[in-house]
């Protein structure tokens, strides 16, 4: 069975999904520095081939994203360029 993180958690109630376990898949991750180390964000391609940004924050999940503005999907390089934004303190 696979699962999207928040199925996880509500399935689990801990944790990360493992790699084996995840639909959706992985192709970077940001981590923040100085006054952000606490920020990462992982950027994935969904079952349905849309971008997500997952956006943690001390190790929690604060968020799932799909990269999407108006109906509009966007690409790999918003989805990285939001990641980025956001460990460097762009984003809250």
């Amino acid at each position: 069975m696979k699962y999207t993180q928040r199925q996880w958690d509500r399935t689990v109630g801990w944790g990360k999904v493992p790699k084996e376990y995840d639909m959706r898949t992985f192709y970077s991750k940001h981590y923040g520095v100085d006054e952000y180390a606490n920020r990462s964000a992982s950027v994935f391609k969904n079952e349905e081939g849309h971008w997500e940004v997952d956006f943690w924050l001390d190790d929690k999940l604060k968020e799932t994203r799909v990269m999407q503005t108006d109906g509009v999907y966007h690409n790999e390089t918003y989805a990285d360029n939001a990641a980025e934004n956001y460990v460097l303190g762009y984003m809250i």
